[in-house]
């Protein structure tokens, strides 16, 4: 299937289950069009008496970023090539990991586990450099991954090897940068949620409150919270509700 990225003009819905809402954005262009493709070579990790990006039979990976491989970021910025602080930016991207058999874990933020069944954590890959006993269970596998990264929010990445082979990774990234803006318009915002207007919805693994998604919300983005999930009924209540919350937005 082909990734999906959202057209200029068009419209996405950020969800986060943790805060029980979303965020609506406004594509305003693509800053990379025509060039959405990354070949960017081994996983970022080194295991010891290895290659980079070779990771041995029954391993694990430290936690790692995706850093800068084309030597243009400055020094701040070169270990995370998706770390970004621009407001009004976004980060849509299909991360293809090769060969599809790692166990692919990802912390959001940087080393913190999301993943959990009940409330219980289940995406556990044990210690750097260990056997991986510990990764049977909450982890994605054989696909591509697609994320969206958020302004001021390092993503965490680790691997692990349950086979009884040292394998040589590949990563390929589709990507597209997008200016955003936040809408206001608020009857469109609740036909959007009830799927009534067409918007793209993106759910992003985050089950726990974080700082960083606190401040997105309302330091940086200026709104007073993230925008509920209204059921078809609650229109009154909506279009009482949403013009408060994006009222101060600064996008």
């Amino acid at each position: 299937m082909a990734n999906k990225f959202v057209k200029e003009g068009r419209y996405l819905l950020l969800y986060i289950p943790a805060y029980g809402g979303v965020i609506p954005y406004r594509v305003v262009e693509w800053r990379n069009k025509d060039a959405e493709f990354i070949n960017y070579g081994p996983f970022p990790y080194t295991a010891s008496g290895y290659p980079e990006g070779v990771i041995p039979a029954y391993h694990v990976t430290s936690e790692v970023t995706f850093k800068d491989i084309t030597g243009r970021y400055p020094p701040e910025k070169s270990s995370d090539m998706f770390y970004f602080t621009e407001a009004d930016r976004l980060v849509h991207t299909y991360i293809d990991i090769r060969p599809k058999v790692f166990r692919v874990f990802r912390n959001i933020p940087m080393n913190y586990k999301q993943y959990s069944l009940l409330g219980y954590a289940t995406a556990d890959p044990g210690a750097s450099g260990s056997s991986g006993q510990s990764t049977d269970f909450g982890y994605s596998t054989g696909k591509v991954i697609e994320h969206l990264f958020i302004p001021n929010m390092h993503v965490g990445w680790i691997l692990a090897n349950r086979t009884n082979m040292d394998l040589k990774t590949y990563v390929r990234i589709s990507y597209v940068e997008y200016k955003v803006e936040i809408p206001k318009d608020a009857n469109l915002i609740f036909k959007m949620i009830l799927g009534e207007a067409p918007a793209y919805w993106y759910t992003m693994p985050v089950y726990t409150r974080v700082a960083q998604i606190d401040e997105l919300i309302t330091k940086i983005y200026g709104l007073t919270d993230v925008i509920p999930l209204y059921k078809v009924y609650e229109r009154e209540r909506a279009m009482r509700e949403i013009p408060t919350i994006v009222s101060g937005a600064r996008i």
